[in-house]
Formats: structure tokens, C-alpha cells, sequence
């Protein structure tokens, strides 16, 4: 039985140059105990909501904060 090929699995990675405020503002709220989301959690989150809105359709993306 063949093992399946790892490589394949793995997820891609993305980068994005971002203004200083506003990564100082995403590691404050995605580092540490407190934290309500990782970085990646959150990036995800909002990518699925944003392409969940335009396959939809919809002008405005529906967003909850916990």
C-alpha cells in the first residue's frame, strides 16, 4: 500500500507586505493568552468570508467578532 505523497498536503503560504500600524494592530490581537485567533485562523476566516460573499453574490461580507 503506498503512503500518500505529504508534499501534496501541505498548505500554501502567502505573504503581504502590510503598513507597520497595521501589523503591530494584527499581533496584538493574534499573539499570546489572550488571543481570540491565531494569524492564520484569522486570515482564513476572513478570506472564507469575503469568497463566500462573491460566489453569493452579496455586496457585504458577514463578519462576528467573538
Amino acid at each position: 500500500m503506498e503512503t500518500p505523497n505529504k508534499k501534496r498536503d501541505r498548505s500554501l503560504y502567502v505573504s503581504c507586505k502590510l503598513p507597520r500600524t497595521l501589523k503591530e494592530r494584527l499581533d496584538d490581537v493574534t499573539i499570546g493568552d489572550t488571543a481570540v485567533y491565531k494569524k492564520t485562523t484569522l486570515i482564513r476566516y476572513l478570506l472564507n468570508e469575503f469568497f463566500s460573499a462573491r460566489d453569493q453574490g452579496r455586496k457585504v461580507i458577514h463578519l462576528a467578532i467573538d
